[in-house]
């Protein structure tokens, strides 16, 4: 009787395809995850980063994180560039606006000195009034008020009109007869004006360090009993 040995056999090898992908994504996935934590907890500051690593995902199987990390990554870096667009045009229009705001404060503080001045010639042709119970005549006015001058450096006129007079200021151009001139029949809404811009700053130095506060230098105007 023969005896052959056992043989023993190799199991046989399993099937693997040549084009067969990972089950899994690592690079995509991690893309994800880093752009919604860029959108949800860094207002899209790492969102471009997300974005990135999402992209890079796209090349590996599979994509479905991938793809979800690229919305994720493309909304918050969306978010990123508008915010960094309206900064920008913040600025922008800051720059623009300076030089007119400031424009607008000295044309206001030459407003108030002329007003200041305009107060005062009133109150010179009131006393000539009380003490010769008359208005003074066109020549008269003008020697009472030739002292009191804009903010221009030019003196005041008195005009004589129907039942009483009227000062007037040339304003900024220097010329009479403007339409940027000031008189003396709106004074009292200037007056109104500056009295309240200066209740407003005295108000505003109460709560803010005086130095962060644009000066208006806006002379002391004082009414008189008239």
């Amino acid at each position: 009787m023969s005896y052959s040995p056992a043989k023993f056999e190799k199991p046989a090898p399993e099937w693997s395809h040549p084009f067969e992908q990972p089950r899994e994504n690592n690079l995509g996935l991690t893309g994800f995850i880093v752009s919604v934590l860029g959108l949800v907890f860094t207002c899209g500051l790492l969102s471009p980063v997300g974005l990135l690593i999402s992209l890079a995902g796209l090349l590996s199987r599979p994509r479905g994180y991938a793809i979800a990390g690229v919305i994720t990554g493309l909304l918050g870096s969306l978010g990123i560039v508008l915010l960094a667009g309206a900064v920008w045009l913040m600025a922008a229009i800051a720059i623009v606006a300076k030089p007119v705001v400031q424009h607008a404060i000295v044309e206001f503080g030459e407003m108030a000195t002329t007003v200041n001045k305009m107060v005062e010639a009133k109150a010179k042709i009131e006393e000539f009034r009380a003490k010769n119970e008359r208005l003074p005549d066109g020549v008269e006015g003008n020697k009472l008020v030739a002292e009191f001058k804009d903010s221009k450096g030019n003196p005041l006129r008195f005009d004589v009109t129907e039942g009483g007079y009227k000062l007037r200021s040339a304003g900024e151009d220097g010329k009479f007869e403007t339409p940027d001139d000031l008189d003396s029949t709106q004074l009292d809404g200037y007056v109104q004006v500056i009295e309240e811009a200066k209740r407003n700053q005295r108000g505003g130095e109460s709560k803010n360090d005086p130095a962060e506060v644009p000066g208006i230098e806006i002379p002391e105007i004082v009414i008189p009993k008239l």
